[in-house]
Parts: C-alpha cells; sequence; structure tokens
C-alpha cells in the first residue's frame, strides 16, 4: 500500500477530566483513512502469522534543500503501531497477529508531501525456520 499525506505516530492516551481516557479525533481519522486506503488498494485479509515492513519517507522543511536523516518525531515505533492499529479488522483480525515487523525511515528530502509504503504479508514456514536457526546460533554463542 502507498500512503501519502501527512504522517502521525501513536500518541499518548489522553484523559477527560474525570480520568477517563480517550483517542484524539485527528488521530482516530487518520487511522480510518489508512485503513480505507489499503482496503481501496485492493489490500487483503491475512490469517495466522504476518510480517510487517514500512517505508517512510517524510518532507524535509522547506529552509532544508538536501537530504538530511529523519531523527525527529514521531519515533518509528509510534508510526509503526499507527498503522499496525489501523488495520486492524481490515488485514489482520488484530495486530497480535504481527510476529515480524521492520520500518525504515528513509532521509527526509524536498517534496510535496509525506509518503509511506506499507507492505502486509502472511510468514512463511521458510523464513520461520530461519529465525529460528538464527536464534540458536546466537543463543549458543553467548552462552558460557
Amino acid at each position: 500500500m502507498l500512503w501519502r499525506g501527512k504522517l502521525h505516530g501513536k500518541p499518548r492516551p489522553r484523559f477527560t477530566r474525570q480520568g477517563h481516557a480517550y483517542t484524539p479525533s485527528d488521530y482516530r481519522k487518520f487511522e480510518q483513512a489508512i485503513a480505507s486506503e489499503y482496503v481501496r488498494q485492493g489490500g487483503k485479509f491475512y490469517t495466522g502469522e504476518v510480517e510487517v515492513t514500512l517505508m517512510v519517507a517524510r518532507k524535509s522543511p522547506k529552509a532544508v534543500r538536501d537530504a538530511q536523516a529523519d531523527i525527529v518525531t514521531p519515533d518509528e515505533d509510534n508510526l509503526l503501531k499507527a498503522f499496525q492499529d489501523a488495520l486492524n479488522g481490515v488485514a489482520y483480525a488484530d495486530d497480535k497477529q504481527v510476529t515480524r515487523a521492520r520500518v525504515d525511515k528513509l532521509p527526509r528530502r524536498p517534496k510535496e508531501e509525506d509518503e509511506a509504503v506499507l507492505i502486509v504479508r502472511n510468514v512463511d514456514r521458510k523464513t520461520n525456520e530461519e529465525r529460528i536457526r538464527e536464534w540458536k546460533r546466537y543463543t549458543a554463542s553467548t552462552r558460557s
């Protein structure tokens, strides 16, 4: 899925004066827009283990002409969580199905708007076997 437009990271919970938690309306609209765009672009529903890859390219401030590292908020984990939450019930039943995730924040560049590429797919058996072998190699090498 290709997303073009303002990007939001998952915000901290907000609370009313009575102590009830709520999600800000602009963030709820962002989640709904992501879900709608995923469906519009033909995104499918996955069962079982899911892998999510998110690549983000944000526009740089107008005063900056060259590409520069994107080391400002939102953090990559908050961006990922925003997309994962938006796809609950749309790309998968629940984001607890996501067992593998990757986020790349590309250098900021002069352009008209932010962009994100989201790839959702099932984790295949071969990938799981490779992950288990890697785990065993690492844990065996760290044991004294």
